[in-house]
């Protein structure tokens, strides 16, 4: 059964859209997906959501030490 979700803000124009991937998305996902290439885990899909993750916190404001790399 599918569940119906409240769409809180409007869904953005393809140009912002593909914008907004450009500037906030992509760069993150290319650098995970670059390092799932080079370092080949036995979990990538946990491997990149532990480095989203990381990302997020850093860019929070968190240091590298407080966080576990």
């Amino acid at each position: 059964m599918c569940e119906r979700v409240a769409v809180l803000e409007p869904i953005l124009e393809a140009d912002k859209a593909k914008d907004y991937m450009a500037a906030y998305v992509n760069p993150t996902l290319l650098r995970g997906l670059s390092a799932l290439c080079k370092h080949k885990p036995a979990e990538p899909i946990v491997s990149i959501a532990t480095l989203v993750s990381h990302l997020a916190l850093l860019h929070r404001g968190f240091t590298r030490d407080s966080i576990m790399l």
